[in-house]
């Protein structure tokens, strides 16, 4: 509770540092206790935390893809709550999850707070160009 209580702290260095320890346990407890995770995950201030992430990143969109340790802590403790949720619930009620990454060019990329998967996995990516990028075509060839 007090690490969920650092993330309305008006420090940003302390905030960073709530949400990336926020997503350790997230991630740690999800494959050790999927049920301890999913109640963590449902004491968050998701909402709010969801919105905060798309504000950093919005503000810091001028400088992509250079992103602050706070708006990647933000995204990976959206990430890690997201999938930790699902964890307690019934294999019936589980919902698809999809998630969006807009990356503006030239060197963008994401990096994830998270350990490596254990195979096997898979990934899967839908790439949308956008309609007036007239260098596409030369690009995909």
């Amino acid at each position: 509770a007090a690490w969920i209580g650092l993330l309305g702290a008006p420090d940003a260095r302390l905030k960073q540092h709530a949400a990336s320890e926020l997503a350790l346990m997230l991630d740690d407890w999800r494959t050790d206790d999927p049920v301890v995770a999913a109640r963590l995950a449902e004491t968050l201030p998701l909402k709010r935390v969801e919105a905060l992430a798309t504000a950093r990143l919005e503000r810091e969109s001028e400088d992509a893809p250079v992103r602050s340790r706070l708006s990647q802590a933000l995204v990976d403790l959206v990430a890690a709550a997201r999938a930790a949720k699902p964890a307690a619930a019934s294999s019936n009620d589980r919902e698809t999850r999809r998630f969006a990454l807009r990356l503006t060019g030239g060197d963008a990329h994401c990096v994830l707070n998270a350990r490596d998967a254990p195979p096997p996995w898979t990934a899967e990516f839908l790439v949308k160009r956008d309609d007036d990028d007239d260098d596409a075509e030369r690009r995909t060839h």
